[in-house]
């Protein structure tokens, strides 16, 4: 016997009925269409709404792991390139790149093991595993970015100028080390700077702290960009009867730095003749081949890191994620 075919209207009305708790005989009698087909229609339209349900779950579970995926690997990114600037702080740059990326990995790049707005861990499993699952993650970037993306601009051109910034910084300390040491000591300024100083200096070793306040003078007009500015590096000033000699702020931001004070206004002399001597020893130091060799290596690093945050900037990733696939990638 042939199959009654329910049309669409009369379809309606049987699911209508029934979710209204109407029984078979009733729907028969209303919509004319006989019980047994009217219950097998039903049937029919219920399991399909239920494989629609099921699928429309599915996909929605799908593009919701997608979008979490795309938004760690986006995230992740911007947490790098963040991390690959330069920092004001040159203890930092004596960190070559192993050192540099080993730390670099135990850092919350993702933003989501420690909550921002209570301070509590948030992140299900432990430290490690964190650390862990963001190398993946880097991993799984790289793999999205393939030909997109120039990953020697981080594994060979930051990494090999960070390296060698590591060894340069080594160089210009032992520079700076020479310099200083044959300018004090020839003008046998030690003693007398000991003697003049100890007031508040007990214990201080006045060559190891010109050497610092070198080095940092010397690193702040490399980070600036500033190397052939005239201004002043160090100068003697008068302060409260006592004579300061000072080490001038590139930076503009009053943290001039004084490398010695002198309580004894009869030390004048002494601090402007360790004033020139400091001076005279910077010009030495900042025409030399560690000056110039760490400057062309940062100026390296911020030239990577600067190709890969144009590669790297949400708007262009989010596409290229989209279009490519990776081990991680949901399903």
């Amino acid at each position: 016997m042939k199959k009654r075919e329910v049309t669409g209207a009369a379809l309606k009305n049987i699911i209508a009925l029934r979710q209204l708790g109407s029984n078979w005989t009733k729907i028969e009698d209303e919509t004319k269409v006989e019980r047994r087909a009217a219950k097998r229609a039903y049937e029919e339209w219920k399991h399909a709404k239920e494989i629609e349900e099921r699928d429309a779950a599915r996909f929605r579970i799908e593009a919701e792991a997608w979008l979490e995926h795309t938004n760690d690997l986006v995230s992740l990114a911007a947490g790098l390139i963040s991390k690959l600037s330069l920092s004001p702080v040159l203890a930092d740059l004596e960190k070559n790149s192993e050192q540099f990326l080993s730390v670099l990995w135990k850092e919350d790049l993702l933003q989501r093991y420690v909550s921002s707005e209570t301070g509590e861990k948030i992140y299900p499993g432990d430290l490690e595993t964190y650390w862990q699952e963001q190398k993946l993650l880097f991993e799984s970037l790289k793999v999205h970015t393939k030909g997109k993306v120039r990953w020697d601009a981080l594994d060979t051109d930051w990494k090999g100028a960070r390296d060698k910034c590591a060894d340069i910084v080594s160089q210009l300390r032992a520079g700076i080390t020479m310099v200083v040491g044959n300018s004090i000591l020839e003008q046998q300024m030690v003693g007398s700077i000991e003697d003049a100083t100890k007031l508040m200096a007990e214990g201080m070793d006045p060559q190891k702290r010109i050497e610092e306040v070198m080095l940092t003078q010397l690193w702040q007009r490399i980070y600036l960009d500033k190397l052939d500015s005239k201004n002043p590096r160090f100068e003697t000033e008068n302060n409260n009867e006592k004579i300061l000699v000072v080490s001038r702020d590139m930076d503009l931001r009053a943290r001039d730095v004084t490398v010695f004070p002198f309580f004894d206004a009869n030390n004048k002399g002494l601090a402007e003749k360790l004033t020139q001597l400091c001076n005279a020893s910077f010009d030495i130091l900042i025409i030399g081949n560690e000056v110039k060799s760490l400057y062309n290596q940062v100026t390296n690093i911020r030239k990577a890191r600067q190709e890969l945050a144009e590669m790297l900037i949400p708007v262009k990733l989010k596409p290229v994620i989209k279009n490519s696939k990776c081990e991680l990638c949901p399903v």
